[in-house]
């Protein structure tokens, strides 16, 4: 059985080694939790290498490590389950499928809640940020985006080229031009809109 461990560490000076384990194959993202799974270079190897017959067991650390949100946290859960992957949530000592090879209630119940919870949370600390950041324009000490934050039209349609190219040709719907490209919906759509 080859085991593959999948971290996602939000910034480069956070430090993943307490994580590390010989026994695995490491793959590690150094990303914003917003970026979907299948978006995160390491994540996107991960799947591929799961599609290769590469891997049959995966570990996370936690469920917010998984996706940006409960529907792609699910959402790759369930891809996993599809490919008969051996999933494990370490923080909880929980696996997808128990010995007998049929799915643990528990972890779908544990996946779904902590998910929820993870999305819910995170609604929150931005709700929070926005706040301050009203608080501070009152008081004149917001500062705003530092120039060029914001890509312009032509920025994002050079950043995603393949998508664009794929959007050419025109005999690929949306979600087949995710599965191709290995890029979220949501992108493929924002690069329609602009470049259409």
């Amino acid at each position: 059985m080859t085991k593959a461990k999948y971290i996602r560490v939000s910034s480069i000076g956070q430090n993943e080694s307490r994580q590390l384990d010989d026994n695995c194959k490491m793959y590690i993202d150094k990303v914003s939790g917003k970026t979907p799974f299948i978006e995160r270079p390491e994540g996107n190897n991960l799947i591929q290498d799961i599609k290769d017959g590469k891997i049959d067991e995966v570990e996370f650390h936690a469920v917010e490590r998984i996706g940006r949100n409960a529907y792609d946290s699910l959402g790759i859960i369930e891809f996993m389950k599809k490919n008969k992957i051996q999933v494990t949530i370490t923080n909880l000592g929980l696996t997808m499928f128990l010995d007998n090879g049929k799915v643990n209630p528990m972890f779908n119940v544990a996946v779904m809640v902590l998910a929820s919870f993870a999305e819910t949370e995170k609604e929150n600390m931005e709700e929070r940020q926005r706040e301050g950041i009203e608080i501070a324009k009152i008081k004149g000490v917001y500062k705003g985006r530092k120039a060029g934050a914001i890509q312009s039209d032509e920025q994002l349609l050079n950043r995603h080229s393949d998508v664009v190219k794929h959007l050419k040709l025109g005999k690929n719907s949306l979600r087949e031009i995710s599965l191709l490209t290995g890029k979220s919906v949501n992108t493929i759509r924002k690069v329609k809109k602009i470049y259409l």
